[in-house]
């Protein structure tokens, strides 16, 4: 059983396990999000405005999704300067699931890592990198922010409010 626990008797002695969830067990659907800001990987802070940036945009662009609640960016601006673990977040900011991501920024190329992680279980949901060009920094943002609607629209079963559908059931 994913998830359960189990006691073992091993030489009189009763121990408790939990198992970790096969990786056939379906998760539950997630139906609300925290979008984090960014990590910047490298040590200069001539990229930190893209921190929150990214991650506003991102904030913007998923609340076209009808059947996703998506929690505010000034929500989430206390994970800024410290890290948490999906898990912790997504509790404190009472979500299903956790977006959140690292960029890094070398010469005139950018790269932004995203992962979706469910929240309740800390397991990878999705996960995806788009490199950009630092003298268009608005079209990066605009395809990081597209592209992770169109893919969690179809990871997570939704249509986007600009495909004209409604939420797929759950």
């Amino acid at each position: 059983v994913a998830g359960a626990i189990f006691l073992v008797r091993d030489r009189g002695v009763v121990a408790a396990r939990q198992s970790a969830p096969s990786a056939t067990a379906a998760l539950a659907p997630i139906r609300s999000i925290a979008v984090l800001p960014l990590s910047n990987l490298a040590n200069n802070t001539r990229d930190d405005f893209l921190s929150v940036g990214v991650a506003d945009a991102l904030v913007t662009k998923l609340q076209q999704i009808p059947s996703l609640q998506v929690r505010p960016t000034s929500a989430v601006l206390e994970f800024r300067e410290r890290q948490a673990d999906a898990r912790t977040a997504s509790q404190k900011l009472q979500v299903d699931g956790i977006l959140e991501g690292h960029f890094l920024a070398a010469g005139d190329l950018v790269r932004v890592n995203l992962q979706l992680i469910d929240g309740r279980s800390g397991y990878n949901v999705w996960a995806e990198s788009i490199d950009g060009k630092r003298d268009n920094l608005l079209k990066l943002i605009d395809d990081v922010s597209s592209r992770t609607v169109t893919a969690l629209n179809q990871k997570l079963g939704v249509k986007d409010v600009a495909q004209g559908g409604a939420s797929a059931p759950r």
